[in-house]
């Protein structure tokens, strides 16, 4: 059975309210819930709602099967056989005091069975598709993670529009279990008659583990969609691949060479095996890149006379040209006949792979032979990286020592599907490659097709595009004369891949604005006369000095004018005028959390994943944070980014631990033993400055360098995490036990906050911190180690240990084997399951008198 819920906010209006119950009958939905109704409208008796009239439910039919609802300030629930749903509205107004006690008491309510929330919230965060967050965002954030729940909001359109004034308000979450049970969720594009979005989604009451698992599969299925491809119908997809590939006149000359070609050697053939990546698609040919390997491994010999053979001939087999292309289309742009919205890729056979990574590797080697690429181009490059280019770049402007200086990101339409074969020969021919090897590209670059599908091909007489194994290496040496072009004085270029940065310093504005006009002008005529295009209106620039004068200064490339902004994006980094990198900072932190939303979704506090998985899936997350570090290191020495990224840390380590909210970060970054945030930081810095050294000592100096920096911050903790220390006073010993688990039961433990009376009253949650089962203060120390309650699992494990346990040596004794940890930890979890169970039937019994 389904059950069909629709959520609206009608702001008090009669007539709105009218509409939202007219569309909830012609969607048949099950029942309504609006937030701010008419007052006057519910006084009838088949609405439930609050004691405020500030939000109300209607049951439309029979399937919602209702049990009972209780109803509170500004908030109400409804229990039916399956699942709870929770109403609420919190005004924007209210203080953030008030406004965090409203939550705490909604979601005190989230304990009992699988429950669903929805209303509007008024708080801003990127879990719920806010560009920006605030402080009653972070609120709910906390509350989320600590009960194991799922926004369901997509993020993808605004639930609240006046004017040009978009907002995030309205929100549904729902407790794991149930969420994936949730479908069709999305934001109705009909009329309101109010700024408010309707909110409809459906729920499978009786759905089973399959339909569990496969709401689970959509964590997946809401990625791979961004990179599946989208489907056009044949006309329309030959006419965007038409458009992506330009056409040129084929102009071939073959070379007359006086030695026979230096054969492939079997190193040179197992080296590029080794490359081959198993488990990707096939060519037209169908067979897969495994198969190839397999062969490589099997039978070398022969699969090496076939590629000597063709190298003898100097003939790239027109058979393996033929590319299966497949249209990625790029996220936010339109499903419309626009080339640009597509990113194309481009599947080869497997035996042309091995081939083209044979030339590749060959040509690479004569390429060092001749003195190489130029040294600012980083892209494709062994050895260096996007963070070496964004270095070179701002080193470059600091060594200029100007008063004025500009770094200006120069983009190139369609740069690789562009790239001219003619032109390509011609390079090669200048870098005085052998001969053989020119005639080999040539063959390789003549004839290429395009299969749109079986029988229908498009010839391609220009472009290096996504997919084949020699197109980036043939980029870089038609590329590599723009980074030798004269430019004016205190004038450079740094290059990865097509992404061209140009850096200029002046001392006067005047000859600051005409020499980079001048730069700009000179790069676009080099790449008019190598049939490249620029593209001004995605040109953008950013003064690192002399931005108090930012409005007098305008730069122009093809009568379009370029002013320079605050910021700009360059290889994945935020660079600002001051290079302070915060805008940075909080640009990823914000990314980061919409990824969080899917850790709660497929890391429950109770079951799920282990600790091990669950600290893959975090290190992912981290990632996105952690990606440039070296570069904007120094933002986290102001307390606003410090403390942010610890924040955002500390929220994916409640889902590693399975924590309780209130659990401290220094405490959850013991418990999981995962390093500080700002210590990875450094160390990626550390690692980064010394990556010419050996690797794997490098990592090893890293990585003591951090642990004794966060064993320092361990021992000088005296405050939040009194407990956990007094368990874990050695912290390197902690980290070094190899069958080290973690999870819920063994986290209340360790960190003593859980279903335990004393903490309950630490935090306002409770008047008495009496353990339920005597009169002692019911603390973790009582429970493990005290209570006559637990006298016979307590005498059990002592027996099996041979000895008997106290706070001093609890973790000591797990940390000595893996039998004594699953010993003592089946102890803990035996007590506090049944402990949480006990509290829950005493709560119960108190709210049903």
């Amino acid at each position: 059975m389904t059950l069909k819920i629709l959520q609206a906010n009608v702001g008090r209006a009669y007539a709105v309210q009218d509409l939202v119950c007219a569309t909830a009958n012609q969607l048949k939905a099950d029942l309504l819930v609006i937030s701010e109704p008419n007052k006057k409208r519910i006084e009838k008796s088949n609405w439930i709602k609050d004691k405020m009239r500030d939000v109300a439910m209607l049951v439309l039919t029979k399937n919602v099967g209702i049990v009972s609802h209780t109803i509170f300030d500004g908030y109400l629930m409804i229990q039916t056989k399956k699942l709870n749903i929770i109403g609420c509205y919190i005004s924007p107004n209210i203080g953030i005091q008030d406004y965090q006690k409203k939550v705490d008491s909604i979601m005190k309510e989230v304990k009992y069975g699988e429950t669903i929330v929805l209303g509007e919230f008024n708080g801003k965060s990127p879990l719920w598709g806010s560009p920006k967050k605030d402080e009653k965002g972070d609120y709910w954030v906390q509350w989320i993670s600590a009960r194991d729940m799922v926004v369901l909001n997509t993020g993808l359109r605004p639930t609240f529009v006046r004017g040009e004034s978009e907002s995030y308000i309205d929100v549904t979450m729902a407790t794991n279990k149930i969420a994936g049970d949730v479908t069709n969720w999305e934001i109705l594009d009909i009329e309101t008659l109010t700024e408010h979005k309707y909110i409809y989604f459906e729920i499978r009451t009786n759905s089973g583990k399959i339909i569990r698992d496969v709401g689970n599969k959509r964590i997946v299925a809401k990625y791979a969609n961004t990179l599946r491809p989208y489907e056009l119908d044949i006309e329309k997809k030959k006419q965007v691949v038409t458009d992506l590939f330009p056409t040129e006149k084929e102009e071939w000359a073959i070379f007359q060479i006086d030695d026979k070609p230096t054969q492939f050697t079997l190193e040179e053939l197992r080296t590029a095996a080794v490359g081959i990546k198993c488990g990707k698609a096939p060519g037209v040919d169908k067979i897969p890149p495994d198969a190839v390997k397999i062969v490589a491994t099997c039978a070398p010999n022969w699969l090496l006379s076939i590629m000597n053979g063709l190298l003898q001939v100097q003939n790239f087999p027109d058979e393996w040209k033929i590319a299966k292309i497949v249209l990625i289309l790029k996220p936010g742009k339109p499903t419309e006949i626009a080339a640009s919205s597509y990113r194309p890729l481009c599947m080869l056979n497997s035996l042309s792979k091995l081939l083209e990574t044979l030339i590749k590797n060959r040509l690479q080697s004569e390429l060092v032979n001749r003195g190489g690429l130029h040294p600012r181009q980083y892209g494709f490059q062994k050895g260096k990286s996007t963070i070496q280019a964004v270095e070179k770049a701002l080193a470059i402007a600091r060594d200029f020592n100007r008063k004025y200086c500009t770094l200006i990101t120069i983009d190139v339409k369609n740069a690789f599907n562009s790239a001219s074969h003619k032109i390509i020969i011609e390079k090669l021919q200048e870098k005085r490659i052998p001969k053989y090897l020119i005639n080999f590209i040539s063959s390789y670059l003549k004839n290429r097709k395009i299969m749109i599908k079986p029988g229908s091909m498009i010839k391609v007489t220009a472009g290096v595009p996504q997919g084949l194994v020699l197109g980036p290496t043939l980029w870089n040496i038609l590329y590599d004369e723009i980074l030798s072009i004269e430019l004016t004085s205190d004038a450079k270029t740094i290059g990865f891949a097509d992404d061209l940065t140009l850096i200029v310093g002046a001392s006067e504005d005047k000859t600051f604005v005409n020499n980079t006009n001048e730069c700009l002008a000179r790069i676009n005529k080099w790449m008019k006369s190598h049939k490249l295009q620029l593209a001004p209106n995605k040109t953008e620039a950013v003064l690192l000095r002399g931005m108090q004068k930012r409005e007098r200064i305008m730069f122009t490339i093809e009568g379009v004018n370029i002013t320079p902004s605050k910021t700009l994006k360059y290889l994945g980094i935020i660079i600002d005028e001051r290079l302070t990198f915060g805008s940075h900072v909080e640009t990823a932190i914000l990314k980061a959390e919409k990824n969080i939303s899917t850790l709660t979704r497929i890391l429950p506090n109770i079951g799920g994943p282990r600790d091990s998985k669950r600290k893959v899936l975090c290190s992912a997350v981290q990632n996105i944070v952690l990606y440039g570090a070296p570069v904007w290191e120094k933002a986290l020495e102001t307390k606003k980014q410090y403390t942010a990224i610890h924040k955002l840390q500390r929220k994916m380590l409640l889902r590693v631990a399975s924590a309780f909210k209130t659990v401290s970060g220094l405490a959850l970054q013991t418990v999981t033993g995962i390093l500080p945030i700002d210590i990875m930081v450094q160390e990626r810095s550390y690692m980064n400055q010394h990556r010419l050294e050996d690797k794997k000592q490098t990592e090893i100096s890293a990585r003591e360098r951090s642990l004794k920096q966060w064993e320092n911050r361990w021992m000088r903790e005296t405050n939040k995490t009194q407990w956990t220390k007094r368990l874990i006073p050695n912290l390197r010993i902690w980290l070094n036990c190899k069958h080290r688990q973690t999870d819920y039961y063994l986290t209340e433990v360790l960190t003593e906050h859980g279903v335990l009376r004393s903490y309950a009253k630490r935090f306002a949650k409770d008047t008495v911190e009496e353990c339920i089962f005597c009169s002692r203060n019911d603390t973790v120390e009582h429970t493990i180690f005290e209570c006559e309650k637990w006298n016979n699992i307590r005498e059990s494990t002592y027996n099996q240990l041979g000895c008997t346990l106290e706070p001093g040596n609890l973790v000591q004794k797990m940390i000595d084997n893996k039998t004594n940890w699953d010993t003592i930890y089946n102890m803990i979890k035996h007590i506090m399951k049944r402990k949480e169970k006990a509290e829950i039937n005493r709560q119960d019994e108190m709210k049903s008198r």
